[in-house]
């Protein structure tokens, strides 16, 4: 019998901490797959059905809500959870308000995810 994913989440970052978080997902059998440039990360928003992005808002160098929209905007209207190295309140504020489902800053775990 094939195993069936629990979810398919999509990972937006080049932060490694954040991109080995896909490793364990897959362990706990979720399907991670992971985008490290912004072109990439659009056509994979478009063009999959994801339960859940996690987006780097900081993937570009700058801040950057790009990103988040599209995902936002996404056809299969995952939850979006959005994350930066750091933030001001804000920016947070701006975030949230763009309709993520969740922001971190700093580090966090996959417990947190779940």
């Amino acid at each position: 019998m094939a195993h069936t994913p629990q979810a398919k989440v999509l990972f937006v970052t080049r932060r490694r901490d954040i991109a080995a978080m896909s490793g364990t997902l897959g362990a706990l059998g979720y399907e991670a797959t992971i985008a490290t440039e912004t072109e990439e990360s659009l056509r994979s928003i478009s063009s999959h059905a994801f339960q859940a992005i996690l987006v780097d808002l900081y993937l570009t160098g700058k801040q950057d809500l790009s990103l988040l929209e599209a995902a936002i905007g996404s056809p299969a209207a995952p939850a979006v959870i959005a994350c930066a190295a750091e933030s001001s309140v804000e920016f947070a504020v701006a975030v949230m308000r763009a309709g993520a489902s969740d922001f971190f800053t700093g580090s966090f775990s996959v417990d947190a995810l779940l």
